[in-house]
Parts: structure tokens; C-alpha cells; sequence
């Protein structure tokens, strides 16, 4: 299990619709990458599809 965790802040204007087409942008979001044991806050996250490549991809070399 990778503990991937991103949530997209509500400033950052994703609607649900979009969470599985949105591949380009800079957007607001929390994200944790150990099952929510750290958090980071970022104006500047990447879009939805973007963020599950780089959790899936970089999963295997941590």
C-alpha cells in the first residue's frame, strides 16, 4: 500500500466531474504521502491525473 493521499482544496475549483479528466494546471490541494501521518499544504499541486501518475509511478521507488 502506498498512503498516497491528495485532497484538492475547495479554492482550487474542481468539481467531482473533473477529477478523472483534469491533467494540466496548478492546483490547491493537501497531500500526504505516508497514509496521512504528515500533511502538506500547496497553492501549487498537481492536477488530479497528474498526482495519480506520480503516486503510482514513484510508489515502487521509495
Amino acid at each position: 500500500m502506498a498512503g498516497h493521499i491528495v485532497l484538492y482544496r475547495k479554492e482550487a475549483g474542481i468539481d467531482h466531474s473533473e477529477l478523472r479528466v483534469l491533467t494540466k494546471g496548478r492546483h490547491a490541494m493537501t497531500y500526504s504521502n505516508d497514509a496521512g501521518s504528515t500533511w502538506t499544504d500547496t497553492g501549487a499541486g498537481a492536477a488530479p491525473l497528474r498526482a495519480a501518475f506520480h503516486a503510482l509511478y514513484f510508489h515502487s521507488r521509495w
